[in-house]
């Protein structure tokens, strides 16, 4: 039990020092390229979520991060605007793209691992809604380059960080990569994956409908609840559990952030808070 905990804590280390130095690269952008705060937020998200993924994935699998997180991120901006401009539109692009991330691990491993990617930024859009950049800059172009600059910096301090952390780390706390069984194909009609793919579209637009109605701009919010509750689940029990904790999980996290505003602590640095003599 003590070395399991030391190597969760040393696992935790790695990712946390991935997290911090992506978050220090994306605020270097933000202050010199003048970019949107909420790059930040992207960042840290996109950093946090792959280093997970990406733990024990080998040569090809990160190649296809590379490939395929920037773009899906720089795609998840435009998303994300056409949610802004012409919502039922969005909300049907998103919902589609969530459920294509699902349906296509009836293609094995390697799908299931894309769809994971595919899937990544369009929830890091719930986190971040708006867009990333200044009016000013939010050009077709610039905003997908700027987008998917963040998402080739998170896989790049992720291998970083886990690359060093393998090469100089104890040899007995480096994660090994899981024996991955043949799966018995389902005779179940549909496929397993494409029943998850119709629950997880049917949740998310539901979540879209009634957001919109009952909470207005925190609509993000009931999304992410239907994701959360939808994803991986195994039955309606589970489900009740994952939406009650994100109950509970959201009512702290209310609360401690209204003891915080009423503390009189921003989230703003002190040299950006001090005018230029």
């Amino acid at each position: 039990m003590t070395a399991k905990l030391i190597r969760n804590a040393y696992e935790a280390a790695l990712t946390m020092t991935a997290v911090l130095l992506s978050w220090g690269a994306a605020l270097w952008l933000e202050g010199t390229a003048g970019l949107h705060t909420d790059v930040l937020v992207l960042a840290v998200a996109l950093t946090l979520t792959l280093s997970s993924s990406q733990r024990t994935a080998d040569t090809r699998r990160r190649l296809t991060a590379l490939a395929l997180l920037p773009a899906t991120a720089g795609a998840s901006i435009f998303v994300g605007r056409l949610i802004g401009s012409h919502y039922a539109l969005g909300a049907t692009v998103y919902t589609a793209g969530m459920a294509l991330a699902i349906w296509i691990r009836r293609y094995g491993p390697a799908a299931t691992k894309a769809g994971t990617l595919i899937a990544l930024p369009l929830v890091t859009l719930l986190v971040v809604p708006g867009p990333a950049l200044p009016a000013k800059a939010q050009s077709g172009l610039v905003t997908w380059a700027w987008a998917a600059l963040i998402g080739a910096l998170a896989c790049a301090v992720v291998w970083l960080v886990q690359g060093l952390g393998d090469r100089f780390g104890p040899q007995d706390w480096r994660t090994q990569a899981a024996l991955e069984q043949p799966r018995r194909r389902s005779r179940l009609h549909p496929r397993p994956s494409t029943r998850m793919a119709l629950q997880m579209a049917a949740g998310i637009a539901a979540a879209f409908v009634l957001g919109n109605l009952l909470f207005d701009d925190h609509w993000p919010w009931v999304v992410l609840t239907a994701y959360v509750a939808a994803s991986g689940n195994r039955g309606r029990t589970d489900v009740l559990r994952k939406g009650l904790e994100r109950l509970a999980g959201a009512t702290v996290g209310t609360l401690l952030a209204a003891g915080v505003a009423a503390a009189g602590v921003t989230g703003t640095p002190p040299w950006r808070s001090c005018s230029p003599s």
